[in-house]
């Protein structure tokens, strides 16, 4: 009974508009969005809890209306960076409702966050150890022939727990799969990609 409760109520979410129902989704059966936690150019992030076992999670959600292949391509750029220590597992993808969804680890706060808590100053010391983070993780990112195309603070994450001092790189919406050759070619002179900030 639980269950049939809890697809009627799924359903009818599904009808709602999304402003009204976003919290009443239950997404794949499994996640249920619990609070918005970010947005970019391309989606919206909520974190949700894992109803078995109520771990949170992170959800990047696109309108059906919005290419679906900007989101696909980006689970698919997850999956070929999967085994990287400091790359989000993806745990799920598809569509639900009116919406395209992603689906990964939750992860802490973004640096530029952790800047701006810090009145926009680092000691030379945290600047060292982010930096020395950062271009493992970007060399990585290009060893696996992807060039992630929107470099910013705002995707960098920390970790959570015991991995609090760990960077992550996050946001691969903008991200490129390429080959050493066709990159010396197909880039040469050309500006840089990424984006704008406000």
């Amino acid at each position: 009974m639980k269950l049939l409760g809890q697809q009627l109520f799924h359903l009818v979410a599904c009808c709602l508009p999304a402003a009204i129902a976003m919290k009443d989704i239950l997404v794949n059966g499994i996640y249920h969005i619990d609070r918005k936690i970010g947005e970019g150019g391309f989606g919206l992030v909520y974190s949700e809890n894992d109803t078995r076992s109520d771990d949170e999670i992170a959800l990047k959600l696109t309108p059906i209306g919005d290419d679906p292949r900007m989101l696909e391509d980006e689970a698919n750029i997850y999956r070929a960076l999967a085994g990287g220590r400091e790359i989000p597992r993806v745990l799920w993808f598809g569509q639900e409702c009116d919406y395209y969804v992603l689906i990964y680890e939750i992860l802490g706060p973004s640096l530029e966050d952790l800047f701006n808590y810090c009145s926009r100053k680092f000691s030379l010391k945290t600047v060292l150890l982010i930096a020395n983070q950062a271009i493992t993780r970007i060399e990585y990112i290009h060893s696996r022939g992807v060039l992630h195309r929107d470099i910013k603070p705002d995707n960098f994450l920390t970790g959570v727990s015991r991995q609090g001092n760990t960077l992550y790189t996050i946001d691969f919406g903008l991200a490129k799969e390429f080959s050493r050759a066709e990159a010396d070619r197909k880039y040469e002179g050309r500006g840089f990609g990424g984006t704008k900030q406000s």
